[in-house]
C-alpha cells in the first residue's frame, strides 16, 4: 500500500482525492450557511458584513490565482487607417 491511499475499516481511498471532497463539502456547507443567513438578515449590516467576508473568502480559496504568461503575448495587430482627406470628408480607409 503506498502513501497516496489511506485505508479504513471497510474503505481503501485515494489521499488526494479524500482530502479534495472533503475540503468542497465544507466549503459547500459554509456558502449554503452564508447564503442562508443573508436572505434570514437582509437589514442587519454586521451580520451581513461578516456572512459577506466568509463568503467571499471561500469562494476565494477555490478560484484559480490569474497568471499572466508572456510567451503567449501576441504582437499586436496594426488597425487600419483612416485617410481624412477622403471624398467629401468622409474618411477612407488605407
Amino acid at each position: 500500500m503506498s502513501d497516496d491511499t489511506w485505508r479504513s475499516c471497510c474503505i481503501i481511498m485515494d489521499r488526494k482525492a479524500a482530502i479534495y471532497f472533503t475540503q468542497l463539502f465544507i466549503s459547500l456547507i459554509i456558502i449554503a450557511f452564508c447564503l442562508t443567513m443573508l436572505f434570514l438578515h437582509p437589514t442587519d449590516c454586521n451580520k451581513e458584513s461578516t456572512y459577506i467576508g466568509l463568503l467571499t473568502f471561500t469562494i476565494g480559496v477555490h478560484l484559480p490565482n490569474p497568471k499572466f504568461d508572456r510567451t503567449e503575448m501576441r504582437s499586436p495587430q496594426r488597425l487600419p487607417q483612416i485617410d481624412p482627406s477622403g471624398p467629401s470628408g468622409s474618411g477612407v480607409m488605407v
